[in-house]
């Protein structure tokens, strides 16, 4: 998998689409930019391989929006590994997007809502803001962020 990091401070909330960012990016990228995560050839000739539907999760005024994306493989010419292609604002292997989880961590961390109203307002469940509040902390040096 490839993965491209520019979006993570950078959104500060702004009024964007999940289906947007992943377009906006896929229209950008360039894979002879990019080398192999799998064996660390620089610059392999990567070929288009195959692409796959995903449904990604996204919290974009005020309500749940579900997209059907293409994600696009490619095929490394070095190791024959094929890697997905994902910007930051989809997380690998899950469906919710990283501006729906940024969104119930702003909720919760600004604390004006109840964790059960958080959880009703994003209708997920306690343990799925818990474990996501686990992650933010674990990776907030990421962030750059001072959070506890």
């Amino acid at each position: 998998m490839i993965r491209v990091f520019q979006l993570f401070c950078k959104l500060n909330f702004q009024i964007v689409s999940a289906e947007s960012l992943f377009n906006k990016f896929m229209a950008e990228f360039d894979p002879k930019k990019h080398s192999c995560p799998w064996c660390h050839t620089k610059n392999p000739d990567w070929k288009y391989h195959a692409d796959y539907e995903r449904w990604l999760i996204s919290f974009e005024g005020g309500v749940a929006v579900t997209y059907r994306l293409k994600i696009a493989r490619y095929k490394c010419s070095s190791c024959g590994h094929t890697h997905a292609i994902l910007p930051e604002s989809i997380i690998p292997y899950q469906s919710y997007s990283f501006l729906f989880i940024i969104a119930v961590m702003r909720d919760y961390y600004a604390r004006t809502l109840t964790v059960a109203n958080i959880c009703t307002k994003y209708n997920i469940p306690t343990s799925t803001l818990y474990a996501w509040k686990d992650l933010f902390i674990r990776h907030k040096k990421l962030l750059n962020c001072n959070i506890t």
